[in-house]
């Protein structure tokens, strides 16, 4: 649902206008996190592992994913979203049609640094 939503053409221009492309490979790419937290206003409730088991089960389901994957710990998603920050988020929603947001009275939540 979020990949129709939001396209990955779209989060990669976001994400190198806001300057949070990697500079290496890393097991969670910068797009990866977006799509997480865009997740993340979807299943509010959930643990942050919990969030990502769904996102990637979803890929999983339509073969856009790689099965040897290993899902990360919640310290290490916490680092990745306190790499990419909040700004590009932020820029997401900006460019997007505001009616078509998920969560949209929600959005705000959860875009702090884990505690």
């Amino acid at each position: 649902m979020l990949t129709r939503l939001v396209h990955r053409d779209l989060v990669d221009e976001v994400l190198a206008d806001t300057g949070r492309t990697e500079r290496r490979r890393r097991l969670l790419p910068a797009r990866v996190v977006a799509y997480f937290v865009l997740a993340m206003t979807l299943f509010f409730d959930d643990a942050y592992e919990e969030v990502m088991r769904k996102l990637v089960d979803g890929l999983r389901f339509l073969r856009s994913w790689d099965e040897d994957w290993q899902l990360p710990t919640s310290s290490a998603l916490c680092q990745a979203r306190a790499r990419l920050g909040a700004e590009p988020i932020r820029e997401l929603y900006a460019r997007g049609s505001p009616g078509r947001w998920p969560g949209q009275a929600r959005r705000a939540r959860g875009w702090g640094i884990c505690g």
